[in-house]
Formats: C-alpha cells, structure tokens, sequence
C-alpha cells in the first residue's frame, strides 16, 4: 500500500497535488486550515508576480506562504530555493512569518538546511511538507484518507495501520531514531562515542546491576554527570536492534514535555518528525503495554507541566502494562510520588574504568594522569563523575607539557569548578581560527555565551528557536555596539561551529545543563554589582544552580549579598561552600544574635551557617553567649524554655547540623565543648549533643568528655539531668577510656524509676553495659498479656494507652518499638488493650498518645476497629495544640481508612462523603478516597476509578452554584496549615478549584480579600490564588498588595512564581 501511494504522489499533476495539500495540510497542523488558493497551480497566469501558491492570513496581519512543488529528486533543490525567492519578491513579503514547502519528493538533510539558511534571510520560519511525511498522513489519519481518496487510484481504505506501523518500526524508526542519537553525540562539544564510558547502574535495594532485558519500572538516579542520558541511551539503541512490536522502544527528552497525554507524546517522540503515526492505534498499543518508554531528565521537566505529567503519564493506571524507565537526579527525585517503580543508581566510575576512558583518549598521557591520580583522592573523586572525566580529559588533550598538565590537576582538585572555567578559556583558543573567520573578538563571544545561557535559564526556554536565539544575538551586539556591523547568521554560526551550542532539528541548545548552569554563572558574576539585577536573579529559582556556582567561584560574592540571599538559596550555598567563615560572617552572625526580634530570616540564615561550619570557635561561642543572654531573661525548666522561644528551638532543631556526620571535626572545639558550663544549662545541653557525635579521639581528649559527664551528673536539676542522658547512649557504646567512672556516677544519680518517659533510655545504657539481657518470656510479660486480655474486665484504659507509647516504668529491658510489643504479646491482646483504650473519658486531653493510638491500630480491619477510626476523623478539642484545625488526629484517623483499601473502607470513605453536610468533611473524605485511588493497592479494588471520579463530579456539580462555592471555600480554609501533614489535603483542595468555573473562583477570592471581616482568610485565599490564578487575577492581586503593606512580599512572590512558571508560553 506504500508504494501504491509512492507511485500516485510521484506521479499526480501540478493541480491534482495543489488541491491534495490544500485539502489536508489541515491535519497535519491546525494552522494550515482555509486556505486561500488565489494564484497557485490551479490559475496558470497569477495575477502578482511572486504570490505564493497558496496563502493563509491572520487576525495580526501575518501571513503563511504556501509553495507547492512536483518536481523531481535530481532538480529538487533549485525548485525549493527558487520558490523561496520568489515569495521574497512578492508585494506583502514584508509581512510573511512562514514559508511552508510542499513537494512530491523526498527532502534530504542537505536541503533542508539550505532552504532554512534562505529562509533566515528574510527573517522566516520554514516548514518542509515531503512525500514521506504526506503518506502517513494518509496512512494514519481517516479524515485524510476520505480526502485523499478522490486523488488516488489505489483504494486506500484498504490501509491496514498495524502493519504499516510494522513496517516502519522494523525498516525506518531505528535508522532514524539511532541516528538522531549518535549524530547528536558527534555534534557534541565532548565528542566521544557512546561507549567508551564503562557505566554502571545498581539496584538501591540489592546492589544487582541493571539487566537491560528487564521489563519492571526503573527510576534511574544519580547526580548531575553521573552518565544517567548516556546510560539510557545505550538501553535504548540495544532495544532498537530487536524490532519487536510487541516492546516498542520510545525515547523521550522531558524538557521537551508541554502538557500532552501519554499517547499524544509518544506520537510526537516516536515520529521523528517525518512520519504521522494513527493516535488511535498508539493508545490501543499503549492500552495493550507494548511499548517501553526511556523519559530522560525528570528534573529537567518545566515546572508548569510537573502535576500534568505525573497525572497523564505515570500514574494513569490505564498505562501501567507498559514498562517506564526514568531518568531523574538524585536532588529531585523525591518528587516522584506514589509510584511504583524500582529505583537503581548511578555508580560513580571505578579507579580502572577512569584509566581506560583516559587510554582510549589520550593514550601517550595515560601515565602522567594515574601518577597523579595514585596521589591524589581529591582528583578521583572528581573524575568518578562522568561528565567531570569528559571535560578534563578534554582539556588535557590540549595540554602539551607535562608541567601543565599537573598544573591543571592541581588547581581541579582544589577547585571542583575551576576545570569549567578551563574549559571555557580552551574553547576560544580551540576554536581561535573560526572566531577569528567570523571576525569576531573573543570577548564578545565569551559574553555572548553566558547571555545565552543566562537568557535560556531565566526565561526557561530550554530550545531555542531561530527568532529567539537571533534575539539574544541582536542584544549582545547592541551591549557592544556591534548591531549593523555584523550579521547575525554569522555569529549564530559561529557558536554552532565551535561547539557552544547544538542545532538539532531546527532547534538551539547547550550540550548539557552543568555548561548551562556555569555559562550563566559566568554572566552573574559579570553583573554583581548590579544590584537591581541582582535582586531580580536571587527571586529565581531556576537560577539557583548557576547563582551556587558563582558562590563558590567567588566567595566574597556570596560574604556582599549574604543580607539579600533568599534563605532556600542561602542554605544550599552554605551546604556548597568549603570554609568561607570570614570575619565579615562572623560578625552577620553576631549583628543577628543581638537583634533576633528584627529579622527572622536573618537568624535563620545565622543558624545556617552555625550548623555548617560548627567548628568554628568564633561561631560556636556566638551560639552559646546568645543561648546565656536568653537564659538569663527565664528559665524555669529546658522544655518551656526550647519550645516557647522559637528561636531557641531553632537552634536545638538546625544543630549539630547534618555536616556533623560528614565532617567529624568536633576535636576541633572539644576544649569549649567540654566546658560550657559558664554559659548556662542550655548551651550545657547542646554541648552534650554535639559530643554525642564524637567516636573518635585520644585517650586525653575522652578524659575531657570523661570530666564534661562528671561535672553534668553533679548536677541535681532533673530536668537537666534527663536531657543529658538523653545524648549518653553514643558515649556508651563505644566506651572509651573512663566511662566506668561516668558509668559509676551514673548509677548514683539514677535511683529508682523516677525518669518516667526516660526509662527507656536508662535501660538501654544499662544494656549496653553488659547489666541486663533482654528476655521474651519473664513475669512481666504474662503480667502485660493478662492486664491486655482483660482490660474490659478491670476497666484498664492505661494499657492500651502504654502499649501505643512504651511508657513502661516498670520494664525491666529494652523494646525497641511498639511494633515488638505486639509481636511478643499477640495481636489479640494488643487489639484488644488498644481498642478498649479509646474508651478513655480523659484521652481527648492528649492528642500526642491518641494520634499514636490511632497509628498503630489502623494496622487492624476489623468492625471495631474501623468504627474507631470513623469516628476519629469527626474529632474536635479545645486543647488540640494546633488550634483544633485538621493536622493531626483526624488525619491519622482518616490515613487509617485510606491504608491498606478495601471493599469496606472504601464504603465507608463514600457513605461518609455522601452523608455530610459541610464541605469541609465533603472534601476531606474525597480525599481519602483519591488517596486510595492512587495507592499501590488501588488494583486490588477494580471499581475505585469509577467510585472516584463519580464523587469528584457530585462535587465538582455541586459548587458550580456559586453560593456553595463560597461557602465551601470559606469552610475548607481549616485545612490551610502550612508544613504540616495537611499540606497534600490542601494541595488536593487547590487541584479540586482549579477544575471549577474560574470566574466564579475569582469573585469570591476577591469578594474575601476585600473583607476586612474576612481578614482571617487571606492566607488562605492567597494560596488559592497562587495556585489557579491567571492573568487577570494577578492585576487584581497587584492591587490588594498596593493597599496592604503587610501583604506586598507575598504577593510580590506570587506574582513572580506565576510568570516564571507561564513564561514558556
């Protein structure tokens, strides 16, 4: 049937080919319908000369020029070329956006750049519609086909689409898709081959490495470089080889993700631009799990599109027969919720793989590089990323004295980012020659490029199209005064030419996003003192990357801004950033110390760098002189004293920070932690909590911490005491020399069980001594069993109570968890004891043991147990610690009925959800419902799909009456409890009003900020707005900041957020 079709193009009249593409063009993009034929094939004098074919005009006043070719392969070119020129002299060429080339021949790569190139010069985009991409047009699409039928003599609806994609998955997609893959390789500015890395992938929870015939769902992580594209891309090319239609291959590149269903995407990644492929048939194959689908570069998705494609692609069950292989980096992939895939990791390049990579390179070099590698952990730490090896092997290439060569090794080692700035500088001087045709300066070059690739970060384009790449160029050339003296094509190709940027497809791209990120560092730093820009580039988060970068590379850029640094950026630089605590730091941290009522996010940002860099005496003595100041302002016991000062708690929650277990460098300040006692019992107590992670020191540095415990235990505050051994445990377990004598003293203060909640750990300690043995058969655990079986009988509420919490005075060894209870007691006592426990009149008064209870008793399904849990999620308190909102109890309630689903749960989540009255409740139980939908268990129950989405439309019909609307907003704000675990239940309420009647959301929004009554709300209805605002909402929102002060950050924050996310568009 192909080549019935073949030969019918080849060989249809000027006119009969005009009439087709007219007719179908349509199908092929929307863009392309109505057009006006005036002056084409079909009118053999035309009335202007130049007028196109076939012309369509828009509201704007642009237009599309339509050509319209029957020429043959061998004078293909000129025709083309010559079609474009004569459109250039048509009357309205001025006004043309598009030239779209239609011929009844095939179009070569060749071409096609020579038609783009002739394009470019008028300042046209270019569409090429050849013979190939017309026949599947035909073959793939009906409407087509009954267009087409009366042009053909051949039947076409004989067309059998399942063979036809046959014949192309096993003769044309892997010819195609290969090559898209390795000439992309070849165009790279680190050319090598595909192979040459010997890579590794392991499974995270056996170490087994990744069979590429395995058919599960993989989640493939590492850091940025660690080889994770370039792994799949090997995966991809070997499923290529086997041409199986039942385990179609589809390789997709997640930056280019906008939004569309999985069936539309595959369309798009498996066409390749040449062929038109039936959507219908790609969702019946999906719906049948014939395809494997390689999704490179999670964290490279758009942000806008994030929700779209987790919802559409991963976790439509629809789908889930076919197998999915992810590529994500290890910072983001715990963005990836709810699914259930196996998770392998990148293994950083063994010391022999790094050699071998540097023998095929650079074979005569080889010895110089594992000399120094022998010698140096530094560079084989840096040189285990793949992509660090690449750059530097690059480099080295370059280098032709050994000195240098060392040299360079010596600065990367020190300086993780110094081999880009390297690099940098090796690219003009390789491509010197070229720069210098083009008559270009390298300084302008070197801007250029990081323009670009801030411009491609900040306006989150990550293809560039030729208008938007020619515009960055026009603006670098204005910035040197350059416009009008060089053309731009020129400079365009001149960054293609020396390996800068990529073309591919029609597109401009860097070759990966470490260049882009350093490229844009670059810029940053070229900008410092430009404090307005400045201020707009430390709001954006896509540019935190290049911002840690230019940190790192210039610390005093950091020490300048550290006042303006917004705190999430703050803390990632912190993280980054190897011993930068100037004097200039210090005295940020004590300014803020001594006036932590100004700015909280100041003292966050002080912690920050306190937790960091806690060896520093100077750091360390600031905390614990503030700790002294507070102290001495109030204290009656530590509890109250941590948990009603935020500051305080601050500080006991951020330190020791987790650099404590990668550092160890306590040695460092252990003559001042040892003797904090002059600062008071709080700094006392934190002191205790940083030597518990000390496990290592000399036999004098443990005399210290010896004496440090002595002089604790001589202390008679047992409230001081209790937080003390609450650190002891570590001290125990390695016993250094003198914990006898700490032991000793121990048991003197320890007399009796008067600890209560701390009993636990005094047995522990106990333990750890050698003075106890834990047993699973003595007298108090047929005393638990007998008090557990008949806590009805003795109406003992308590054990139920201690069962959920292990405050057991009385235990004579450690239980590790309440989980162990239950083993050693048997379920039916310990259901029975928790159940009963409920019964409790006083229970209510402590929502820390009854949200607990409700944890562990969830694990049980039956009657009694889910009467519970229902009644649980109703609960109110005028003592619940957060203000009786729905953080806490009701949510353990409600994740109790969600967990583990079944047919009963299910039936209660949906009577409880069509019984209520308010929305808030209404609302609540749809979201358990949801979350019993997307759960890993959801298959065990077939009709929860259709359940779900017959309540979400009850609802969604419900509040399209706007007063419901209102109130159901109003009722729902008792959900908005900022990081807490109520944060995805409002999440799910903001996902529920995007789907409504948006003018009808935006009304009531405004109708509330308005309000001063309402003023309770505006929070609330902030993040509604932030969520599912558009355009016009964010005029009103500018607005209501304008008249409230107090409001203007966040809205400012809003604002932002909304345009960086919809800047793609």
């Amino acid at each position: 049937m192909r080549k019935q079709l073949y030969d019918g193009l080849v060989s249809i009249s000027d006119d009969k080919f005009h009439r087709l593409c007219d007719e179908i063009l349509e199908h092929y993009n929307p863009e392309y319908s109505n057009l006006d034929s005036h002056g084409m094939h079909l009118y053999k004098d035309k009335p202007v000369p130049g007028t196109p074919d076939s012309i369509k005009f828009f509201p704007d006043g642009s237009i599309y020029a339509f050509q319209y070719t029957t020429s043959d392969e061998k004078s293909l070119k000129n025709k083309l070329l010559r079609d474009i020129k004569e459109v250039g002299y048509w009357e309205y060429a001025k006004d043309v956006r598009r030239v779209v080339l239609c011929c009844n021949s095939k179009v070569k790569d060749d071409i096609r750049r020579e038609c783009r190139a002739e394009c470019s010069k008028y300042g046209w985009d270019l569409d090429i519609v050849d013979i190939d991409l017309i026949i599947s047009l035909i073959l793939n699409n009906y409407d087509v086909r009954v267009k087409a039928s009366k042009y053909f003599e051949v039947d076409v609806f004989s067309i059998n689409l399942e063979s036809e994609l046959k014949y192309y998955i096993e003769n044309k997609y892997p010819l195609l898709a290969s090559r898209e893959i390795r000439e992309n390789y070849h165009r790279k500015l680190l050319e090598f081959d595909i192979y040459a890395l010997e890579l590794k992938a392991v499974s995270v929870s056996n170490g087994t490495e990744i069979d590429f015939k395995t058919k599960q769902n993989i989640i493939l992580t590492g850091e940025a470089g660690a080889g994770k594209s370039t792994f799949v891309k090997r995966w991809f090319l070997e499923c290529l080889k086997e041409k199986n239609l039942k385990s179609i291959p589809v390789f997709c590149e997640l930056r280019s993700y906008c939004g569309e269903a999985l069936p539309e995407y595959i369309k798009i990644n498996i066409e390749k631009g040449f062929n038109q492929i039936n959507i219908e048939l790609i969702n019946r194959l999906l719906l049948e799990g014939r395809f494997q689908i390689f999704l490179d570069g999670f964290d490279e998705l758009s942000e806008k599109y994030f929700e779209e494609f987790k919802i559409k692609c991963l976790q439509n069950l629809k789908y889930n027969k076919n197998t999915f292989v992810i590529t994500c980096r290890n910072n983001q992939v715990s963005k990836i919720e709810n699914v259930n895939f196996e998770k392998y990791i990148m293994k950083p390049l063994e010391y022999n793989a790094i050699l071998n990579f540097v023998s095929r390179v650079v074979p005569e070099k080889l010895n110089i590089i594992k000399d120094f590698c022998n010698n140096n952990t530094n560079i084989l730490k840096l040189l285990s990323n793949p992509f660090n090896l690449t750059i530097v092997v690059s480099i080295i290439k370059t280098l032709k004295q050994e000195k240098s060569i060392i040299v360079f090794l010596e600065e990367i080692s020190s300086k993780p980012h110094y081999f880009y700035k390297e690099l940098f500088n090796q690219m003009l001087k390789w491509n010197r020659d070229i720069i210098n045709k083009f008559k270009l300066k390298e300084k302008f070059l070197a801007y250029l490029v990081s323009y670009i690739a801030f411009k491609t970060l900040n306006d989150m384009e990550v293809r560039l199209n030729l208008c938007y790449i020619n515009r960055l160029i026009a603006d670098a050339l204005n910035e040197f005064s350059l416009f009008g003296q060089i053309n731009i094509d020129d400079v365009r190709d001149c960054l293609v030419s020396c390996k800068f940027i990529q073309e591919l497809n029609d597109y401009y791209q860097f070759e990966h996003n470490n260049l882009v990120d350093f490229f844009a560092s670059v810029y940053i730093l070229e900008k410092k003192d430009d404090s307005d820009f400045l201020a707009d580039v430390f709001k954006n988060p896509v540019l935190m990357e290049p911002l840690l970068i230019a940190f790192e590379n210039e610390n005093s850029f950091f020490e300048k801004n550290i006042e303006n640094i917004p705190s999430s950026l703050f803390q990632k630089a912190v993280e980054r950033i190897d011993d930068f605590v100037s004097e200039r730091v210090v005295d940020f941290v004590r300014k803020v110390f001594s006036n932590d009522e100004e700015n909280n996010e100041n003292f966050d940002k002080a912690l920050c760098i306190c937790s960091r860099f806690y060896y520093d005496k100077r750091l360390l003595m600031a905390v614990f002189e503030y700790l002294k100041s507070k102290e001495e302002k109030g204290y009656k016991d530590f509890s109250s004293f941590r948990f009603k000062n935020s500051d305080i708690n601050a500080i006991f929650n951020s330190m020791p920070g987790i650099e404590v277990f990668r550092r160890m460098r306590l040695a460092e300040v252990l003559d001042l932690l040892t003797n904090p006692f002059k600062y008071g019992k709080a700094a006392t107590i934190l002191a205790a909590r940083f030597i518990k992670h000390l496990d290592k020191a000399s036999d004098e540095q443990w005399d210290k911490v010896k004496d440090f415990y002595l002089k604790c235990f001589k202390y008679k505050d047992k409230d001081f005491l209790y937080y003390i051994l609450l650190e002891l445990d570590s001290y125990f377990r390695i016993k250094p020399k003198g914990v006898e004598e700490v032991y000793e003293m121990f048991k003197k203060t320890y007399k009796g069980h008067f600890w209560g909640l701390a009993n636990n750990l005094i047995i522990e300690v106990m333990e750890l001594m050698g003075e106890l043995k834990p047993c699973d058969n003595d007298e108090f655990i047929r005393e638990l069993v007998e008090r557990a079986l008949n806590c009805e009988k003795n109406n003992d509420y308590y054990i139920g109570q201690q069962l959920a919490t292990l405050n057991f005075e009385e235990i004579e060894y450690l239980w590790s968890a309440p989980a162990k209870v239950r083993k050693i007691i048997g379920d039916e006592a310990y259901k029975k004891a928790l159940q009963f426990a409920f019964n409790d009149p006083k229970l209510n008064e402590n929502e820390i043991i009854l949200s607990d209870m409700l944890f562990y008793i969830s694990e049980f399904n039956d009657d009694n147990t889910l009467k519970i849990l229902r009644r649980y999620c109703y609960y109110t308190s005028e003592h619940y610690f957060y203000n009786g909102k729905w953080d806490g109890v009701r949510t353990y309630a409600l994740e109790g009925l969600y967990r583990k689903p079944n047919a009963q749960k299910l039936n209660i989540l949906l009577s409880e959800f069509k019984n209520s009255k308010e929305y808030t409740y209404k609302i609540f139980f749809l979201y358990g419902i949801y979350k019993m939908f997307i759960s890993n268990e959801s298959e065990k129950l077939p009709m929860i799909a259709a359940e779900y989405k017959k309540a979400k439309e009850c609802l969604l019909d419900e509040l399209e009456n706007p007063n419901n609307l209102r109130e159901a907003i109003i009722q729902v704000s008792d959900f908005y409890v900022p990081f807490r675990s109520s944060y995805y239940l409002t999440y799910f309420i903001q996902e529920i009003l995007s789907s409504l009647f948006q003018e009808y959301v935006f009304e009531i929004c405004f109708e509330i900020l308005n309000s001063e009554n309402k003023k309770d709300f505006w929070d609330y209805v902030l993040t509604i707005i932030d969520y599912v605002g558009n355009e016009d909402w964010l005029k009103n929102l500018n607005c209501f900041g304008l008249k409230n002060p107090d409001y203007a950050d966040k809205v400012a924050n809003i604002i932002r957020q909304w345009r960086t996310k919809n800047s793609c568009k």
